[in-house]
């Protein structure tokens, strides 16, 4: 091989290799954009998911709120607040069961 050969095999090698690292520079560019787009999509979900987990927590607060007013309601006379009969059934037996164990 002369020397022009050597010479010419080595451009067309740097030229195969500045079209290979371009092409790899347009992939990697696609690649970033579609990564960036999906990162966007699941923060959008993550931050959708969280309102969900704010809004069931909320729900879930009143509706303890509620059981433990209608129990109260349910365990207490309505004129003096005091704990009724089916309080102290409910309360003998927790003693009676305990009693047992």
């Amino acid at each position: 091989m002369d020397l022009v050969n050597v010479a010419q095999a080595w451009q067309n090698e740097l030229s195969r290799r500045q079209e290979l690292e371009a092409e790899l520079a347009r992939a990697n560019d696609r690649f970033r954009i579609r990564l960036e787009k999906e990162t966007l999509l699941i923060r959008k979900e993550n931050d959708e998911l969280k309102e969900e987990l704010r809004r069931r927590a909320a729900i879930e607060q009143e509706l303890m709120e509620r059981h433990n007013a209608l129990h109260f309601i349910a365990h207490h006379d309505p004129l003096t607040g005091l704990p009724n009969r089916r309080h102290l059934i409910a309360h003998l037996e927790n003693l009676l069961g305990n009693v047992d164990a």
